[in-house]
């Protein structure tokens, strides 16, 4: 038995709605090579980058771009995927951890900015996929990703001028030994606002927003179906009119 015609068309409405909002996306800070300057932040004893989100429904991966400034050898950065405090700066709950290996200089590719004084310029750069699969996480919340870097022979890429992540903001912060000192000590940030690290890729669940265009279409459905509703309501209507007519002999 087929569904009445006005419930398909709903059906239809309620898979096109869905189609128009939650998907992870995949997003850069790297759009033209000009997007980096030569600017990065050194690695040492205790420097941990935070990078926050707000309004994601989940985060699947983090491309981050490190800079080899000198030295050969690998180095561990630790990671801690948490809750942040926006009004403190600082992490609350922790979510996850790990430790990621930055391979030795061998592995790193030569990439090339633009200076606006010096030309073309070349640096050894390593982008190193960091896999979070965090899903069903709270839209309302911001989250945070913080590197916890030993090494000052390994920096992290800033991405300078227009902010081309609008999903969060960068900070740092220094004397960083473990996640009970993040909770504890407030970051301040590094640079002015519109700064980003340089990662050069993010898969995120952003939280729906439809866009005005698919809201329209939205709503015109919505009206359509209406319509057709309406029309069938009063078609039935006329018809069991019709029946209860008499008729002459």
């Amino acid at each position: 038995m087929k569904a009445p015609h006005h419930l398909r068309l709903l059906a239809a409405l309620a898979a096109f709605a869905g189609a128009s909002v939650a998907a992870f996306a995949q997003l850069t800070t790297f759009e033209t090579i000009s997007d980096y300057t030569g600017s990065d932040i050194s690695g040492g004893s205790g420097k941990a980058y935070t990078q926050t989100f707000t309004h994601v429904l989940g985060v699947q991966s983090m491309t981050y771009r490190f800079v080899r400034t000198a030295g050969a050898s690998a180095t561990n950065v630790t990671w801690y995927f948490a809750e942040w405090d926006t009004a403190n700066n600082r992490a609350t709950t922790l979510l996850d951890s790990n430790v990621l290996a930055v391979p030795g200089v061998s592995s790193f590719t030569t990439y090339q900015y633009t200076d606006p004084i010096d030309g073309p310029i070349d640096y050894l750069g390593y982008d190193y996929q960091l896999t979070l699969n965090a899903t069903e996480l709270n839209a309302t919340k911001t989250y945070a990703l913080v590197l916890l870097n030993s090494s000052s022979n390994v920096k992290l890429q800033l991405i300078d001028g227009a902010d081309n992540f609008q999903w969060g903001a960068a900070y740092t912060a220094s004397g960083i030994s473990s996640f009970a000192n993040l909770q504890a000590t407030s970051s301040s940030a590094y640079a002015p606002a519109g700064t980003d690290w340089g990662f050069s890729q993010i898969v995120v669940d952003l939280a729906p927003v439809p866009e005005p265009a698919t809201a329209a279409a939205g709503i015109g459905a919505v009206l359509i179906l209406g319509l057709v509703i309406l029309r069938q309501y009063r078609r039935r209507q006329e018809q069991s009119a019709l029946a209860l007519v008499p008729v002459k002999a």
